[in-house]
């Protein structure tokens, strides 16, 4: 499962143009982050920040998934 970010930009590119023609909202990506990648990436392509779940949940090492993942905004 990879990240909406990183499998389809011009999917969340077009969503954050679209909105922003609407309402100034904050985007926030959340389908499928799990890595530093996924985070800056979603960032890059003008979201506002991004929500994570099961990227944390599922880890067997919380704290170290929570680090790499704030990486990512660097």
């Amino acid at each position: 499962y990879k990240a909406v970010s990183t499998a389809k930009p011009e999917l969340v590119e077009s969503i954050v143009e679209e909105v922003g023609k609407i309402a100034s909202i904050p985007i926030i990506a959340g389908a499928g982050i799990k890595s530093a990648l996924d985070v800056k990436k979603a960032l890059e392509l003008g979201c506002s920040g991004v929500f994570v779940a099961s990227a944390i949940v599922k880890a067997e090492n919380k704290e170290q998934a929570i680090l790499e993942l704030l990486s990512g905004l660097r």
